[in-house]
């Protein structure tokens, strides 16, 4: 009759292995001590990579099929965009999602829109001018603050003399000096109807009421306030600067220009013989 020969466990498995290790823990017994070839499968296990954190890159560029849960939050330019994200599977959901995104930053981008005062400032004089204080002095006398019983009247100044005889000069100190008089300057550049027009474009786009040169003078013929344009440089007698003035009874009017026909469009009253420079002046400078 065969004998029924009995084993142990401890035989059957050797120290070290797997089935050892597992059947060590279920059984409570101790656990065997980890044998060299324990210690070099543990050596040769391909080392843990670090997960460095994403830098400013467009997450979405090239994804597809892929889920984002909860309520990220999107960074753009700067500012936390709140945005609250679904389950995304399928390539028109992404690319809605793309479309969103852009939306929000658009509305985020700063307000590029400038003031009526920030375009077409006046420039400031040159510190070497000196002289012409007989100008200064009409310029003055003409555009001093009306008293309240007066009515409203439209002033132009043409300036018309021969080139470099500081005529611009003049019409920068007396800004710089008198500011305060007026609700708004604006210095056109008049050389010629392109330089103009492209100015008149830029303060129409300011004030909000288009681009187009009769919706700026519409504008100023309205506008009651004491404001005053300076068209400088208007040389070419091919431009009629008569048509970009506002017809209306308020509103101040500089002209510089070499062409004598401009003194034609003085309002009545204003008559400034500017010449040559004086003796004085000439001297000084």
């Amino acid at each position: 009759m065969p004998t029924n020969k009995g084993f142990h466990w401890r035989r059957f498995l050797r120290p070290g292995s797997a089935r050892a290790s597992k059947e060590s823990v279920h059984s409570g017994t101790e656990a065997a001590l980890p044998t060299t070839s324990s210690t070099s499968s543990e050596m040769h296990q391909p080392p843990k990579r670090s997960v460095e954190p994403l830098g400013p890159a467009s997450i979405l560029s090239g994804a597809s099929n892929f889920g984002i849960h909860g309520s990220p939050t999107f960074n753009a330019a700067g500012r936390d965009l709140h945005v609250q994200v679904n389950q995304y599977h399928n390539k028109d959901e992404i690319d809605a999602l793309r479309h969103d995104l852009g939306k929000l930053m658009e509305g985020r981008k700063p307000d590029l829109h400038l003031l009526p005062s920030q375009v077409l400032i006046c420039p400031s004089p040159s510190p070497y001018f000196v002289g012409r204080q007989d100008i200064l002095d009409q310029l003055s006398g003409i555009f001093a603050i009306p008293a309240a019983n007066v009515g409203l009247q439209q002033k132009v100044v043409p300036l018309v003399a021969s080139g470099g005889t500081g005529k611009t000069q003049v019409v920068l100190k007396f800004v710089a000096e008198n500011q305060s008089r007026f609700s708004n300057i604006w210095f056109f550049n008049a050389t010629s109807d392109v330089t103009l027009t492209a100015n008149l474009k830029e303060l129409g786009k300011a004030l909000g009421i288009g681009e187009e040169t009769e919706e700026v003078k519409k504008y100023l013929a309205r506008n009651q306030e004491n404001w005053l344009c300076i068209f400088d440089n208007a040389d070419d007698d091919q431009l009629y600067i008569k048509d970009y003035i506002p017809s209306c009874n308020h509103g101040n009017i500089i002209i510089t220009s070499r062409l004598k026909d401009t003194a034609q469009m003085a309002s009545p009253g204003v008559d400034i013989n500017f010449g040559d420079l004086a003796k004085d002046d000439a001297i000084w400078l």
